[in-house]
């Protein structure tokens, strides 16, 4: 018997079941088996997709619960970082507190001027600020608070220039007295010595009360001279103890150390120099005044 080519199982069980004359139900159970077979393949894909959306979701979870534990954890650093912070910041702010409070056990409230201000002007409390000053830097001639404010309980007058800001002395400040009453502007420990100047002395015509002058002393020969009193203040010109003279003046009355009066007084032919209100401020700044 002749081979049969192979044309495929539905055409060979085709013709076997023609030339048996057998009826078509292996075919028809191969085509069942076919539909299975693609339908079991179908369900096998979704199988498959159904799994890989399993494993997608699966590992999203796992990633989630990943970021969740870091969030986790960078929050809890951060809570932990705070709490230093805070407990650092508490700690430095006491410190910082108890060490202010410390400096201001060591600080002085002392007067100074609020304003610039010249010598013979009248000061009030109204020209007076108190500042705090670590008692080492405070000047030892300064007023306090109390001081001041007993002191200018009526205006005094300065016997000095004065910068803003700088602190006031009980040497800076006399009665404002009138014409007629030196001893009120003399402060205590100092006394008054008038000179009579030569018309053609330097400084003729040109001092104001509460200027502050050197005295020169020629010596023995005449050829030289030397200072005899330093930084003493004018209390007068002629009868004047308030501004310059309207007329004039030819007699200055200064105010003196004892000390330097004796000297001003054996003095031969006495004469004035002044001194740059710059000068002036740099050595009140050096003597605390």
């Amino acid at each position: 018997m002749a081979r049969t080519p192979r044309k495929g199982l539905s055409a060979f069980v085709s013709q076997a079941n023609a030339g048996l004359g057998t009826a078509p139900s292996l075919e028809d159970d191969l085509d069942v088996l076919d539909e299975a077979h693609r339908a079991a393949r179908a369900q096998g894909m979704q199988h498959d997709r159904a799994q890989a959306a399993l494993n997608r979701d699966q590992e999203w979870r796992v990633a989630t619960e990943r970021k969740v534990k870091r969030l986790t954890h960078i929050a809890s650093a951060a809570v932990a970082l705070a709490t230093a912070v805070t407990c650092v910041s508490a700690y430095l702010g006491s410190r910082t507190a108890a060490r202010q409070a410390e400096l201001l056990s060591h600080t002085a409230p002392i007067a100074t001027l609020a304003r610039s201000m010249q010598a013979g002007e009248l000061v009030s409390m109204a020209d007076v600020s108190v500042q705090q000053v670590p008692t080492h830097f405070a000047p030892q001639a300064s007023l306090s608070s109390e001081e001041a404010e007993a002191l200018l309980a009526q205006p005094k007058q300065l016997t000095r220039p004065v910068s803003a800001n700088s602190p006031l002395s009980r040497d800076d400040l006399v009665d404002a007295g009138s014409s007629d009453d030196l001893t009120r502007n003399l402060r205590q420990g100092y006394v008054a010595l008038s000179l009579q100047l030569d018309a053609a002395a330097t400084l003729s015509q040109l001092l104001h009360v509460n200027d502050r002058v050197d005295v020169l002393a020629a010596d023995g020969t005449g050829q030289s001279s030397s200072v005899v009193a330093s930084d003493c203040r004018v209390l007068a010109l002629n009868q004047t103890l308030v501004g310059p003279p309207k007329d004039g003046y030819d007699l200055v009355t200064l105010e003196l150390t004892p000390d330097q009066a004796t000297a001003v007084a054996a003095a031969q032919a006495p004469r004035l120099v002044a001194h740059s209100l710059a000068d002036r401020q740099a050595t009140d700044s050096l003597e605390g005044r």
